[in-house]
């Protein structure tokens, strides 16, 4: 409102104010030392950290480093009032008077030259407010006189704002991005404030876009890139110019348009002010005596705030906590459609963000993104009690007439539209918390079902270990022969020639010690040792040569051991979750699948498998689990394979119901130095068993497409393909 304080016309100078509210703790104005607190002591670390002070006392240290001799206090002279004090409304505060130097050429032809005056008021309930009284030039036109408005809010935003609120909070700090450590961080804003705001509500790794996005690694210092631009709109520069709010002839609205806001203006436009928004600060303390002034101030300071209240509930819901509830539908859509991909073969791309789902997320990227925003809860919550709280110790000591009294409309109205905006960001963090229970119980289900699909995956490990090939008896011409290791044949021929030699040896020896005892042969008692010890030097010497030779073989090997060693290679398709074709009975086409299984190094060439196992199990009530493991031949090249085929049977009746295909999993073993592509082939008897199965009768297209939907292969012969031999 314009103020004439002549008397009768054009007003000499008008009330220009501007405002923020940001989060304030109830001891942070309550000593102007801080050694005079009495549980000083009991806080050991707000002594040790400069950050950790409370604001006041940080506010005035802050004030040494931001001075200069040519500019004074960030472009602005003030006096030496910076203690904290009591204040309006029962609070404590920092009132200061000030003279700022404008450099904003817009000015020019409506404000007088010179500093322009004014008072800066910072209340204990978070309100940092500026008023200016304005100087207007005494021989402005009507017609200038309606432009005011418009040149001063443009030297707020490209001059005050840019010049001392920059240099204050420190525009170019930005938490993630380089340099960007508490420690670094010179503004005016404590460690309490820089938690609450950038670990709390303001958190750019929260942000679903930048944890989830297909380009969340990008480096930070990339500037360019869209993941570099959007970090920088969570630095200190776009929250301040988004809570920014100032007041005009009683008129309150956003300074900038960074970001959607949604701050009460006026609501009844009347000739006469219903809150005196011109009202001067110059005077830190009113008499006693004036309840009228005071009254008046307590509705202007009360009235500020709740619009600066306001605005960051709006900014906090719109870029915060709605990023939050965004990211967790995201994952709860994300839970869903990963398990009706494991349980019914399909995803639900559907429910998901479509700026978000093209991004394939691990389990891993769940859980931590679901841990940060669980993490965000407390913070959440304590800051719904602190501007609870706040806003009540806001209001006026004397009540608010019904009628009557300027400015009781206007307040009320105002404490009705701060209330709305706290019942939003209460439901809003209501929902939050819902929904990060919702997110817990599916991960606990999700870790469940990981559990036992790891213990399942452990048993098919052990299965696949323990399934050897079968030793093969050649029976030629009557004569059996068994394949047996080098080290193994030596090892049999050396136990039998010493067996032998030793019979042969002790048998002799024996004679000829009988024969000589008995006197019939008298040879020489040196000739009888001698025989012994020879026999024993002629053993010692064939274990030494065996021992020597097995040791060369050892270390130079053989072609034969080399083909001995066996490669092997798993082919697992899991969650097929088809009903079976055909006869629709597993035990019939499974035993006609046992007579005529492909051979892998030839599949237009079948053969009776070589062995045929089945496994039956009850997972739960109603269905029996069936496993038939069919082992092939040998090929020509000494190829040979497993396949395994698991069917859901649900009993019913007499016990002839439904039948679905679960898995197929086919093992592959190949000799080691065998120089053979086993993928085509093998993706040739996978194609086989899914026509037989699924697609009786059917077509090799109808084949072809299912493996290329399913499993992402085209099972037809390539010319790239493993050469088959007819």
């Amino acid at each position: 409102m314009s103020h004439n304080e002549i008397g009768s016309g054009p007003p000499s100078h008008v009330t220009l104010s501007y405002f923020l509210w940001l989060p304030a703790g109830k001891d942070e104005f309550g000593f102007s030392d801080m050694d005079d607190a009495p549980l000083n002591n009991t806080a050991f670390y707000r002594t040790q950290s400069v950050l950790e002070r409370t604001i006041s006392d940080h506010f005035r240290n802050r004030v040494t480093s931001l001075t200069d001799d040519n500019t004074g206090l960030a472009h602005m002279e003030t006096d030496d009032s910076l203690q904290p004090g009591d204040g309006e409304l029962g609070l404590r505060k920092i009132h200061f008077g000030f003279e700022y130097l404008p450099r904003h050429s817009g000015l020019d032809g409506y404000v007088r030259e010179g500093p322009i005056p004014g008072s800066a008021v910072f209340l204990s309930n978070g309100l940092y407010l500026w008023s200016f009284r304005v100087p207007l030039r005494p021989d402005l036109s009507e017609e200038s006189r309606k432009n005011v408005r418009n040149v001063l809010r443009d030297f707020l935003e490209y001059d005050f704002v840019n010049r001392h609120i920059s240099r204050l909070f420190r525009f170019g700090w930005n938490p993630r991005m380089a340099g960007g450590s508490p420690d670094g961080y010179k503004g005016i804003l404590t460690y309490y404030q820089l938690d609450l705001l950038f670990n709390g509500i303001f958190d750019q790794f929260a942000h679903p876009h930048l944890a989830l996005g297909e380009d969340s690694q990008a480096p930070e210092d990339d500037i360019e890139s869209p993941q570099g631009k959007a970090r920088q709109t969570y630095g200190v520069r776009y929250l301040i110019e988004s809570l920014s709010v100032y007041a005009y002839e009683n008129e309150y609205e956003p300074l900038f348009d960074n970001r959607k806001s949604y701050t009460l203006r006026r609501t009844y436009r009347d000739s006469l002010a219903y809150v005196n928004s011109g009202l001067s600060l110059a005077s830190r303390r009113l008499p006693a005596t004036d309840e009228d002034g005071l009254h008046e101030r307590e509705l202007f300071l009360s009235r500020v705030s709740f619009a600066a209240m306001e605005q960051f509930l709006r900014v906090a819901i719109s870029f915060g906590l709605t990023h939050y509830k965004t990211g967790l539908d995201h994952i709860r859509s994300e839970l869903v459609s990963q398990g009706m991909q494991a349980r019914k073969n399909s995803t639900s791309n559907e429910l998901r963000r479509p700026s978000l789902r093209d991004r394939a997320l691990t389990q891993a990227d769940l859980e931590t993104y679901y841990s940060l925003l669980a993490g965000k809860v407390p913070t959440l919550s304590f800051l719904r009690d602190l501007v609870d709280g706040l806003s009540e110790v806001t209001k006026p000591f004397k009540p608010v007439a019904e009628n009557g009294v300027p400015g009781a409309i206007e307040f009320r109205h105002a404490n009705s539209t701060l209330d709305e905006a706290r019942t939003q960001f209460n439901r809003m963090i209501s929902a939050i918390e819902l929904d990060i229970r919702s997110v817990e119980s599916s991960l606990g289900s999700v870790r469940a079902d990981t559990m036992i699909l790891e213990l399942s995956e452990s048993r098919k490990l052990s299965e696949i270990a323990a399934e050897l090939p079968h030793t093969e008896v050649e029976v030629t011409g009557g004569k059996v022969r068994f394949q047996a290791s080098p080290a193994l044949a030596l090892l049999l021929g050396f136990v039998g020639l010493l067996i032998g030699f030793m019979e042969v040896f002790s048998n002799v020896g024996v004679w000829i010690t009988d024969t000589a005892v008995a006197g019939s042969w008298r040879p020489s008692g040196r000739w009888v040792a001698t025989y012994w010890v020879t026999g024993f030097i002629l053993i010692a010497l064939a274990g030494l040569l065996s021992w020597l030779y097995y040791r060369w073989k050892s270390r130079h090997g053989n072609s034969q051991v080399s083909r001995e060693r066996t490669e092997t290679h798993v082919f697992d398709y899991s969650s097929l979750l088809r009903d079976i074709k055909g006869a629709g009975r597993s035990a019939p086409l499974m035993d006609g699948l046992r007579k005529r299984m492909v051979d892998i190094e030839n599949p237009t060439k079948v053969s009776q498998c070589a062995s045929f196992q089945t496994f039956h199990e009850t997972p739960s009530s109603g269905i029996e689990r069936v496993k038939y493991s069919l082992e092939s031949r040998r090929s020509d090249k000494g190829l040979a394979y497993i396949l395994h085929i698991e069917f859901d049977h649900r009993l019913s009746g007499k016990g002839k119901g439904p039948e679905r295909l679960l898995d197929i999993r086919l093992v592959v073993r190949k000799p080691a130095d065998l120089d053979y592509d086993v993928v085509p082939n093998a993706h040739r008897v996978i194609a086989e068993c899914v026509k037989l199965l699924l697609f009786p009768g059917g077509t090799d297209d109808d084949v072809k497409n299912f493996c290329l939907d399913r499993f992402g292969w085209d099972p037809s012969p390539t010319p790239t393909g493993a050469p088959a031999e007819r």
